[in-house]
């Protein structure tokens, strides 16, 4: 599927595989972040907070509405903030 930013879930899959692969492990990061911010946007659908929802708000509404359980909340927490540090470092 393609979602209403372009994202498009079997491009990023692969290219998380071929970055994995090539032992780019940032890289991995990153597309493993963009990945989850992608499918968590679409379960949460549209939310009445100004402008776009953080990835940490995603997690926590996905929390609260009971579409996560809580030891997934803190791996995603763990993988946000990798994803973060990946920026960083990147940039």
């Amino acid at each position: 599927w393609i979602d209403d930013t372009g994202f498009a879930l079997a491009s990023d899959l692969a290219r998380l595989d071929r970055v994995r692969a090539a032992g780019a492990a940032e890289s991995a990061v990153l597309y493993c972040n963009r990945i989850v911010e992608a499918m968590a946007r679409r379960t949460v659908g549209p939310t009445a907070r100004a402008g776009p929802p953080s990835l940490a708000g995603l997690i926590s509404d996905l929390e609260k509405y009971h579409h996560l359980p809580r030891p997934l909340k803190s791996l995603l927490h763990l993988l946000r903030s990798l994803g973060n540090d990946a920026r960083h470092a990147v940039q």
